[in-house]
């Protein structure tokens, strides 16, 4: 049979010699120069570099853990879709979002387009504003943007991801209009 490394014999060895009034420690765990020097064991370079190592590896999981997004959205336009004209006086643009719930609880949702050009968010789906708790949603939408506002065929559009009314998330992404 194989030793394991369980250490189940040095357990065995000293509550033997203990028995027999024999000093303890015949099988221990230590080096043939520990043993015929009768050295204590040290911590040499080797111990010591790959304790930091380690040390250094927890701190970096630690804070990849604590410092993470407790909700991630990834928008794009759905391919194959251009603009559309909504009434005389503005354009919209389909788009989908993955929305990732971290947490342990529901969580309810909001998206709102920010920055330099203005436009609503409708969702296609008006009845699921909630993520469950660690769950994938997606969501469908249009973003409509006053005529007026569009000033390229291409622009870049924020849109914003609220949860439980606070900001978590701004993504950019393409809005297209009319070649101009």
């Amino acid at each position: 049979m194989e030793c394991v490394g369980c250490t189940a014999c040095i357990d065995a060895c000293n509550s033997v010699m203990d028995k027999i009034n024999r000093p303890l420690g015949l099988i221990r765990m230590a080096s043939e120069n520990q043993i015929s020097k009768k050295q204590p064991f040290r911590i040499n370079g080797k111990i010591r570099f790959y304790s930091v190592l380690l040390l250094a590896l927890v701190g970096l999981m630690s804070f990849l853990l604590l410092s993470r997004k407790s909700i991630d959205t990834s928008i794009s336009r759905v391919k194959g879709q251009l603009y559309q004209e909504v009434g005389k006086d503005s354009l919209s643009n389909l788009f989908q979002a993955k929305i990732i719930n971290k947490t342990h609880s529901d969580v309810q949702y909001e998206l709102r387009v920010e920055g330099d050009i203005p436009g609503t968010v409708k969702m296609i789906d008006t009845k699921h504003h909630t993520l469950k708790a660690e769950s994938l949603s997606n969501a469908t939408f249009f973003i409509a943007v006053p005529l007026d506002k569009v000033k390229a065929r291409s622009s870049k559009i924020r849109i914003s991801v609220y949860g439980n009314g606070q900001k978590i998330q701004t993504i950019t992404s393409t809005f297209l209009g009319p070649f101009i």
